[in-house]
This record gives structure tokens, sequence and C-alpha cells, in this order.
């Protein structure tokens, strides 16, 4: 059997992901539609939604989700030494 690949607009694919964070962010524990991340990423949570993945930082305390970074799973996990330092620096900018 094949599948039949299905190709979606970058426009479609901004409505998926602007609808799922608005769901997640609405709930108590937005941690539950995420899973976490280890290694270098460590403390910060991935989200596979269509052929796009997501890192995010998720603080709890004021139910908020901040997405980091958007693209392709070949491309958004491989990261240079830096990149971590540059989240944070987005996090503490807030």
């Amino acid at each position: 059997l094949r599948r039949a690949r299905v190709r979606c607009s970058r426009r479609a694919v901004q409505k998926r992901i602007q609808g799922f964070l608005t769901t997640a962010a609405a709930t108590a524990d937005p941690s539950k539609h995420f899973t976490r991340l280890h290694g270098d990423l460590h403390g910060y949570w991935k989200r596979r939604e269509g052929h796009v993945r997501m890192i995010a930082h998720i603080d709890r305390g004021k139910v908020r989700i901040l997405v980091l970074k958007v693209g392709k799973r070949d491309k958004v996990y491989a990261i240079d030494k830096a990149e971590p330092k540059r989240f944070a620096k987005a996090i503490n900018g807030l």
C-alpha cells in the first residue's frame, strides 16, 4: 500500500499551528500537548504538527507558550552551540 502524499500550503500550516497553540494555551497544563526534549535542548518541548516541528518553552506559572523554532525535522533539530543561549535570551526578554 502506498500513502497518498498530501501537500499543504504554508498558510494552511500556519493556521493549523495557530489553532493548536490557542487550544494548548487554553488548557490548565499546556505541556500535556508537547513532548519533553533531552540533551542540548533539555528544558524545552517539541510538537509535531503535520510535516512541521516546533520547539517551545512552556512557562507553567503564567500558562505561556513561547515557540522558539518552527521547521522541517531535518532542520529544526540541527542546532549550533549558541542556539540554546539565544533561546534563553528570548525567554528572559519577555
